[in-house]
């Protein structure tokens, strides 16, 4: 069973001068991982073990400068074609 395939994200459109909206979140759609909302989540009769969010606080301080590698790495390729 894959727990990433409860693991969502959505981009918002993207406008120029604006931010850009990444939303990311844990839900049941299809795949053999139905219970991962339920982990991360909780229910009534079984607590929260959150397996998604813990990983992206602690990951968040790099992303930042990954998300800037990626682009710079972007542009040099454009500018090159």
């Amino acid at each position: 069973m894959d727990l990433k395939s409860s693991i969502h994200w959505a981009l918002k459109k993207a406008e120029l001068g604006k931010e850009i909206i990444v939303s990311v979140y844990v839900r049941f759609k299809g795949g053999n991982a139905f219970y991962g909302h339920m982990l991360e989540y909780g229910t009534s009769k079984v607590q929260a073990r959150p397996f998604f969010w813990p990983t992206i606080k602690q990951l968040a301080p790099n992303a930042t400068e990954c998300i800037d590698a990626v682009i710079k790495k972007a542009v040099r390729r454009f500018n090159a074609e």
